[in-house]
């Protein structure tokens, strides 16, 4: 067989070649997922993220 010396190889390293691939997709889904959140965003239904102004405390 002529490509049979890549035989070995292919045996020795399928799972971490495997386990690579899968964590570049899972990578990829995650980006792709939070650039959908921030397009698609409805910041009317966010809950305000502010800090009540302290009592006391005057800005400028």
């Amino acid at each position: 067989m002529q490509d049979d010396f890549q035989t070995r190889e292919w045996a020795d390293h399928h799972a971490a070649f495997s386990a690579g691939v899968d964590k570049l997709i899972r990578n990829v889904a995650t980006a792709f997922a939070s650039l959908n959140r921030q397009q698609f965003d409805a910041p009317w239904k966010r809950e305000p993220t502010r800090r009540p102004a302290r009592p006391g405390v005057r800005c400028g």
